[in-house]
């Protein structure tokens, strides 16, 4: 029996949650629609090489899946969100009463984290490694680097198609193979208050036509607004991979909009010390802000009535933002349920079970029928704006080669320490140019 059989006998549930849930969720974060909609066709799958995932468990024996997930997906922590998880889970285990699911969770970064935990398991204790992990984009290349994941390229029972958003499967593509299933993103907006304006700006020359201040970590060495304006090099597969690092022509265009800012009140100078983006919204939430830059989770988890959102400012007012998401991922081919394993992270990147699972969590969802699914509102509305253009975050260490940099030279700016000419030639001679 080949994989695709055998993912016919564990996969395909509806997602069954009543309609007391539905309502529930559409008077939370942004709800899914209550008829659910079905997948879009898919691209027909490219023939690959890959060698299947391990067969020689006896799949009609007691089976004990292992999840590892970050703590903010857990499905005991109460909520809506948790609670959809959690039933998807259930119905996957009616469906296969010889499987057991064990969650355990890790916190994403730090001594201890996930990556830190796979690579310890991998080389001291194998049988301890997790059948299924739910990684970040920021990690999937480190653990993909250290050759931590298995690539799912011949073994899903569909391929990443139509149906998924380039943003999702950009951050699961790595020397053209796939190493997880994307599930969920979150991207940078920028979100404003109704009394401050009704309209957010769309360009540079209007977000800087009146005194009307945007709150940023200036000192965050991600420089994730910045970014917008020189992460425009794509790989072939379309992700935003390259940073233009010797471009100086575009570097002086971003520091003179920044300085040009701080001249009428856009930027405070006392954004400086902010260096992330948690209190750059701590300030919008007091009103030391008109606009803040954030998280589209952030919009999409609010029931404030007074709270706009939009697409971040560009220079020429082009739509483009950058995303992060989540994706099921699997470290190993050889363990023993490797393939029951790949059953269940299918079950759990259903249409149906994103669009409930995201809405409720107010993240974006990484296909277009699960947002088709989402109640008509401003939530949808909104992600509906940001998924076709939203491109994959570059990798951490990316970031930070232009960021930090660039993030110093911002600061200099604000306290108005040094000239433009100086800050870019600042950031020029610190970047690691060839």
């Amino acid at each position: 029996m080949n994989l695709r059989e055998r993912r016919n006998k564990f996969g395909g549930l509806f997602v069954a949650i009543v309609g007391m849930l539905l309502v529930s969720a559409c008077n939370s974060a942004g709800s899914a629609a209550q008829e659910i909609a079905t997948a879009t066709s898919v691209a027909p799958a490219n023939e690959t090489a890959e060698a299947p995932l391990s067969t020689q468990s006896d799949l009609s024996g007691p089976i004990e899946l292992k999840i590892w997930l970050p703590p903010e997906f857990s499905p005991d922590r109460g909520d809506l969100a948790a609670t959809i998880l959690q039933t998807q889970l259930d119905n996957f285990r009616v469906e296969n009463p010889n499987v057991q699911i064990e969650i355990r969770l890790k916190q994403e970064i730090g001594a201890g984290g996930l990556l830190d935990s796979l690579e310890a398991a991998q080389i001291a204790a194998p049988l301890a490694l997790p059948d299924i992990v739910l990684l970040s984009s920021d990690l999937l290349p480190s653990a993909i680097e250290k050759n931590l994941l298995t690539p799912l390229d011949d073994h899903l029972s569909a391929p990443l198609g139509e149906d998924w958003y380039s943003f999702g499967i950009q951050s699961v593509i790595s020397d053209g193979q796939i190493y997880g299933i994307p599930v969920a993103g979150d991207a940078l907006i920028l979100m404003h208050r109704f009394s401050a304006l009704e309209t957010a700006p769309k360009t540079w020359a209007e977000s800087v036509e009146e005194p009307l201040s945007i709150g940023f970590a200036a000192a965050d060495p991600n420089s994730f607004f910045s970014l917008l304006h020189l992460a425009n090099g794509f790989d072939s597969d379309g992700s935003v991979s390259q940073i233009e690092l010797g471009n100086e022509s575009k570097i002086q265009e971003l520091l003179a909009y920044y300085l040009d800012g701080e001249a009428i009140g856009v930027f405070p100078f006392w954004l400086a010390q902010f260096d992330t983006q948690e209190q750059s919204w701590q300030a919008f939430i007091e009103g030391q802000t008109a606009m803040v830059v954030t998280w589209s989770r952030r919009f999409l988890s609010s029931s404030d009535s007074n709270l706009g959102a939009s697409l971040l400012p560009t220079k020429e007012g082009s739509p483009f933002t950058l995303a992060k998401s989540w994706s099921w991922t699997l470290p190993s081919a050889e363990g023993s349920h490797a393939e029951v394993a790949l059953g269940l992270a299918e079950h759990l990147s259903e249409p149906e079970f994103i669009a409930q699972w995201t809405a409720a969590a107010g993240l974006l969802p990484t296909r277009s029928s699960s947002l088709t699914a989402w109640s008509p509102d401003l939530r949808q509305a909104l992600a509906s704006q940001i998924v076709p253009v939203a491109y994959a975050m570059p990798a951490p260490e990316k970031r930070l080669l232009v960021g930090l940099p660039l993030s110093e030279a911002i600061v200099a700016l604000l306290k108005q320490e040094i000239s433009l000419d100086t800050a870019v030639q600042s950031v020029m001679s610190s970047l690691p140019l060839p």
